[in-house]
C-alpha cells in the first residue's frame, strides 16, 4: 500500500512542518482520514529526543505513518556529529513505522547535519528537499505560500500520492 493511502498520519517538527502539512491535510481529510500536525516552532532533535515529544505523540495517535521535519535549526551546528544519537532515538520512537524524515529545505550549505541525518535514519526514508527550487518569505529560509505547495506537492508524490495537491482556495459550491 503507498504511503499516501495511509489511515492515520502525523507529522512531527519544527516551523517547517506545517508548510507541508497545510497543504497535505486536507487531502487526508476529504478521504476521511486523519493528519495529525505536532510543531514546536524553533525546535531540534536535541529538543524532540530530550523531551519524548514524538514518543508522545506516537502514544496519542498511533499512527500508521510518521512524517518527519526537522533539521532546519540544526544546520549551522559546529559540532553536527552530536545530534546523532537523538536522530536515531526519534527513529526508535516511531516503532518501527513507515517514516519519511523530509530534509530541510536549504538556503544555504550546512555545516554537516545533512549528512549526520541520513547516517543515522535507521529505517525511515529520506526525503531530499534542497533539490526543490523553493521561493522563499522574506527570511530567506522558510518556503513561501508558492514555495510550501511545491514543497507539500513532492512529498505527497515521494509518498505514493497521485492526485494533485490542493492550492488552498476553496472550490465554490453549486447547487445541483
Amino acid at each position: 500500500m503507498p504511503a499516501a493511502q495511509a489511515l492515520r498520519v502525523l507529522h512531527v517538527g519544527d516551523s517547517m512542518a506545517p508548510l507541508v502539512g497545510n497543504y497535505l491535510r486536507p487531502i487526508f481529510d476529504a478521504s476521511r482520514r486523519s493528519y495529525f500536525i505536532e510543531t514546536v516552532v524553533s525546535s531540534s532533535t536535541l529538543e524532540w529526543a530530550g523531551k519524548g515529544l514524538l514518543r508522545e505523540a506516537m502514544y496519542k495517535y498511533d499512527p500508521e505513518l510518521v512524517l518527519i521535519s526537522l533539521g532546519s535549526n540544526e544546520l549551522f551546528d559546529p559540532k553536527p556529529a552530536r545530534r546523532g544519537a537523538a536522530v536515531e532515538q526519534m527513529v526508535t520512537e516511531t516503532r518501527g513505522r513507515p517514516c519519511l524524515w523530509i530534509g530541510p529545505p536549504l538556503w544555504k550549505k550546512d555545516a554537516g547535519f545533512v549528512d549526520v541525518l541520513r547516517k543515522h535514519l535507521g529505517h525511515c526514508r529520506y526525503f531530499d528537499s534542497s533539490r526543490l527550487d523553493l521561493p522563499r518569505m522574506a527570511d530567506g529560509r522558510h518556503p513561501s505560500w508558492t514555495g510550501g505547495w511545491r514543497w507539500a506537492d513532492a512529498v505527497w508524490r515521494e509518498l505514493g500520492g497521485v492526485d494533485p495537491v490542493p492550492t488552498g482556495s476553496t472550490p465554490k459550491l453549486t447547487p445541483e
